[in-house]
């Protein structure tokens, strides 16, 4: 990974093989989000890997809407 090059991440996943890199990415202040696609479920590991950084795409579905432009 070349964290330098980087700004800020955003993971989209609900699996907990990911809570290592999240970890990793939030203590070196790279982490913008965890967008996670299945409120239901996801896996724990996620909640103190990410913190306040978790998202649902079900709470982000008005913001991620198409808008249809009227004519």
């Amino acid at each position: 990974l070349k964290l330098p090059e980087y700004t800020k991440a955003v993971i989209v996943s609900g699996d907990g093989d990911f809570h290592s890199l999240i970890k990793h990415l939030r203590e070196q202040t790279k982490l913008r989000m965890v967008l996670i696609p299945n409120q239901a479920r996801y896996s724990v590991l996620l909640n103190d890997a990410a913190a306040e950084k978790i998202a649902f795409i079900s709470d982000q579905k008005k913001k991620l809407e198409y808008k249809k432009t009227p004519h």
